[in-house]
């Protein structure tokens, strides 16, 4: 299952009448009557300071820590904009398991989303069975705000995750996109398709 973010706003079942039955999304980590709610964290190079890119987040919990008393429950990680590595992913989810929140690991090292370039089986297989060890993982982080000539590549992505995840018995695995709000066509598209629109836009990954 793959999460999108739209605008900033997480949708699961839309808007329905309270007559209705609502269809819940289940999350590795989360009890059946607990809402998922979700933020971002690490800082993006345009926060940077003199050349700063250690972030504090880096030293101990305390920053997990208060994101889980401000009361989310999972965190999606930018950190990989400000220079971190596979081996802080690791360091990060041992943050958020003593924290008791859930974890979107960045995907780079995973799948090679920002090139296009699809790891091997063995690779992604080993790579999902280092991180399900931690308590706190959720799934990755894919991409954030792909334009639509990576869809192809993503929904390959995603298939071949949930080949790998039912293979290794992982089915309680999500995995979060970030798609873009309403921008123009050329920002939507990386200037393939000058009248693409925002709804077919994001009807993308399932058309």
């Amino acid at each position: 299952l793959c999460l999108c973010m739209l605008a900033s706003m997480l949708c699961f079942t839309g808007c329905q009448e309270k007559s209705e039955p609502v269809n819940r999304t289940a999350f590795r980590g989360l009890d059946e009557d607990e809402m998922f709610i979700g933020g971002y964290i690490g800082p993006r190079p345009v926060y940077r300071r003199d050349g700063e890119v250690i972030w504090r987040g880096l030293e101990d919990v305390s920053v997990f820590q208060d994101l889980k008393d401000a009361g989310l429950n999972y965190i999606v990680d930018e950190l990989n904009f400000a220079g971190s590595t596979y081996e802080y992913a690791k360091k990060a989810l041992e943050f958020a398991q003593e924290a008791g929140l859930m974890y979107f690991m960045p995907a780079y090292d995973v799948l090679k989303v920002k090139g296009q370039i699809m790891a091997s089986d063995v690779e992604i297989k080993a790579t999902l069975e280092e991180m399900y060890q931690y308590d706190s993982f959720g799934g990755l982080f894919l991409k954030d705000e792909p334009t639509s000539d990576m869809f192809p590549f993503i929904e390959k992505s995603l298939n071949k995750l949930g080949e790998i995840e039912e293979e290794l018995g992982y089915t309680d695995l999500r995995h979060f996109l970030n798609l873009f709000p309403q921008v123009s066509p050329d920002q939507l598209s990386n200037g393939t398709d000058s009248k693409i629109t925002w709804e077919a836009y994001i009807r993308g990954l399932s058309s």
